[in-house]
């Protein structure tokens, strides 16, 4: 490929990912470390994290800053919890992907899961491996599946009003009925249907 088709299709790449680009794939378009500083020192490519870009003119989003996390993190990493739960407008009227920047390690936060442990700024790490069947792309960006990532979210409401008595059952009683399905060759409950009957 030469270095005009190389450079449109980091171009066209770099559409599909809300404007940013990795080191790896700048440099597939040619552009090597001393041409990339010269271009991030006076701001005419903006680092997002470590090896990760945004190139100019691409709006500064939410989701942008969700998948510079997952860029950064790594080929295994996949937005969760309540980043995967606001990617899937799981949280309520108007809580899909907006504009909310700087995320802190508040509710701002950007939640990824991943085998190993993350330590990242603005990043919330859980240490997890997803199995490949339960990996989504939402919006261009690496996701837990809307199941899973609805009974967590079930769960983390459930917890918040029971007792660790109940919740403790609950989780029990989902495991136990997930493997009795599993013996009995069904198709498997989902995690939220099965702890649903033991909300207070």
């Amino acid at each position: 490929m030469g270095s005009w088709d190389a450079r449109a299709a980091a171009a066209a790449l770099a559409r599909r990912q809300h404007g940013l680009l990795t080191t790896a794939q700048l440099s597939d378009a040619g552009i090597d470390p001393r041409t990339l500083a010269r271009l991030v020192r006076p701001g005419l490519i903006a680092p997002m994290r470590r090896g990760v870009y945004r190139l100019p003119g691409a709006p500064a989003t939410w989701a942008q800053a969700a998948l510079a996390a997952v860029l950064a993190a790594g080929p295994d990493a996949l937005t969760s919890h309540l980043t995967a739960a606001r990617l899937w407008g799981l949280l309520g009227p108007g809580s899909g992907p907006g504009p909310r920047l700087s995320p802190g390690r508040g509710p701002s936060a950007i939640h990824l899961t991943c085998p190993r442990q993350l330590r990242r700024r603005g990043v919330i790490g859980h240490v997890r491996a997803v199995p490949p069947p339960q990996h989504r792309v939402r919006l261009g960006i690496a996701v837990t599946g809307a199941d899973l990532t609805a009974a967590g979210w079930h769960m983390l409401d459930f917890t918040s009003r029971s007792t660790p008595e109940r919740v403790v059952a609950a989780v029990l009683g989902a495991v136990h009925q997930r493997q009795a399905e599993a013996d009995a060759g069904l198709k498997p409950t989902s995690w939220s249907a099965a702890s649903a009957g033991s909300s207070p």
